[in-house]
C-alpha cells in the first residue's frame, strides 16, 4: 500500500502488540470528477504468541479524513469516536450500513 516502509509512525498499543500509522492520497472519481482524500491507515501487530498464531502478521484498519492535524493525532481522535458518530457525521444512515444505534430515551 505504502511505497517506503519509512511511512510508517509508530504509535502506542496495549498488551505488548505494536502499531504504526501512515498516510497517502486516496483518489476517487470518473469522467473529470476527481477528488484527492487523506487515507490514514493503522496496522497492528499482536504481542501474545498464542494470539500470533492465529494472526501472525499486520493487521490494518483504513478510514478517509477531512481532519487537518497530523497523522497520529487523526488516528487517535478516530479510536475515540463510536461508529455511530463518525457515520453520522458523514451524512450516512447507520442502518443501512449494519450499525446498532442506540435508541434515545426521552
Amino acid at each position: 500500500m505504502f511505497e517506503v516502509e519509512s511511512a510508517w509512525q509508530t504509535i502506542f498499543y496495549p498488551e505488548e502488540g505494536e502499531a504504526q500509522v501512515a498516510e497517502t492520497t486516496y483518489v476517487t472519481g470518473k469522467y473529470g470528477g476527481f477528488r484527492s482524500l487523506r487515507l490514514v491507515v493503522r496496522r497492528t501487530r499482536l504481542g501474545d504468541p498464542a494470539q500470533q498464531a492465529l494472526w501472525p502478521d499486520w493487521r490494518h484498519h483504513a478510514f478517509v479524513t477531512n481532519l487537518d492535524t497530523d497523522t497520529i493525532a487523526v488516528d487517535q481522535f478516530h479510536r475515540e469516536q463510536k461508529p455511530s458518530d463518525l457515520v453520522g457525521r458523514a451524512g450516512l444512515d447507520p442502518a443501512t450500513l449494519g450499525l446498532k444505534v442506540p435508541c434515545s430515551t426521552r
